[in-house]
């Protein structure tokens, strides 16, 4: 594989990650393009910001204002769901909205 190519690649999955994910804990969280995500859960709202931490194995790193959360996730294959864990080892998971925004 050219460089080129294996770049657009790396650059695709890190782009999979954009749009509404709704979240094991019923929340809702939208991840933007400019690297800002914000999070619905209640009452209760959150921002912070994600980054493509290592697109070869499809990981991704979010990090919450409130609370300090430091979330290290997975993106499947499909492009469909996030898992992984948080700075304290427990469980963090989403599915990508069925509605997403245009």
């Amino acid at each position: 594989m050219d460089g080129l190519k294996r770049i657009e690649d790396l650059n695709k999955v890190c782009k999979e990650v954009i749009g509404l994910w709704d979240w094991f804990h019923g929340g809702t969280t939208k991840i933007q393009a400019d690297g800002t995500m914000d999070g619905a859960f209640l009452i209760f709202t959150d921002t912070g910001t994600w980054e493509c931490s290592d697109p070869e194995a499809r990981r991704f790193i979010l990090r919450w204002k409130n609370g300090g959360w430091i979330d290290e996730l997975v993106l499947s294959e499909d492009g469909t769901k996030l898992a992984g864990k948080n700075q304290f080892g427990a469980g963090v998971s989403g599915t990508k909205s069925k509605n997403q925004p245009p």
